[in-house]
């Protein structure tokens, strides 16, 4: 990844000095280094996993004002758990390159 990145930065610093240009390729690199981190966690559904581990360990245990502690699984939890995994395929969607 290091060398990666110090590539990349010579690229960017050789790119035309137009903050659009630049903004895009920072994008795009980021968006290809996104789909092989999930590629090599060994796809979406793993990655997903993953975060719905993330999830329970750290969002899960906050409590919830107003909201009984026994309905936040049901009305917080789980909603968040599949609007994340939503958001995760069709980020996935989105930058995978065949």
């Amino acid at each position: 990844m290091s060398q990666r990145l110090d590539d990349f930065r010579s690229q960017l610093a050789a790119s035309p000095a137009f903050a659009e240009t630049r903004l895009l390729s920072i994008f795009e690199f980021l968006a290809d280094e996104l789909d092989d981190v999930i590629h090599g966690m060994g796809g979406v559904e793993p990655v997903i996993v993953e975060v719905h581990k993330l999830y329970d360990a750290y969002v899960a245990p906050i409590d919830v004002p107003w909201i009984p502690s026994i309905l936040e699984p049901t009305l917080i939890d789980m909603p968040a758990k599949q609007i994340l995994a939503a958001t995760i395929r069709r980020l996935h969607d989105r930058i995978h390159k065949d």
